[in-house]
């Protein structure tokens, strides 16, 4: 017997031959199958790429339906084009839209997985954000330091300097007013 999503020597290229013609729901047969294997084994990853079924956007749209919203969104800027990765309404179903330039349709595929694997930070992306964030820290502790020693915070008059040396990301970027005295009006 052939497998539901398996192209047949009959059906159009790139278009499974379904018994009764319905791929929307030989699709969702397929992510059920692979929703209960992932039940079984937590680490079971599968997926079905829509555009290799060469779905219409009725059908696309009949499956978004019918597959529902879940709670979370991914966004990732990596590569050519935009990609999100949504959750469907069934908890380790995924819709993934990936990449797609002007003139290229984004790849489209119904992943399952308890994080889809295109989330996760790599391992050596995480040792170079801990090194980065280490001297981060480093950095921001030796300018909080210099600002502490005595005589640092101060300037040639004795008088405090003003604003800190390090930047506050929550403050509105605004020019700052030139500091004025009576002895610079005279």
């Amino acid at each position: 017997m052939n497998h539901p999503l398996a192209p047949d020597a009959l059906a159009p290229p790139g278009r499974p031959e379904v018994p009764g013609g319905n791929v929307v729901e030989a699709v969702l047969r397929e992510a059920a199958r692979l929703l209960e294997a992932l039940a079984a084994e937590h680490d079971a990853v599968g997926a079905i790429d829509l555009n290799a079924l060469s779905l219409g956007n009725g059908e696309l749209a009949q499956l978004r339906e019918r597959l529902g919203a879940g709670e979370v969104t991914v966004s990732l800027g990596v590569g050519a084009g935009a990609s999100l990765i949504r959750e469907t309404g069934y908890a380790g179903v995924w819709w993934m839209s990936l990449g797609g330039a002007a003139a290229v349709p984004p790849l489209e595929q119904i992943v399952v997985a308890r994080v889809p694997p295109l989330v996760p930070a790599h391992a050596v992306d995480v040792a170079d954000a801990a090194q980065r964030f280490a001297s981060d820290l480093s950095i921001h502790a030796a300018a909080a330091s210099a600002r502490a020693a005595p005589g640092a915070s101060e300037d040639a008059g004795g008088k405090a300097a003003a604003g800190p040396a390090v930047p506050d990301p929550g403050a509105v970027d605004r020019p700052r007013a030139a500091a004025t005295s009576k002895e610079s009006c005279r």
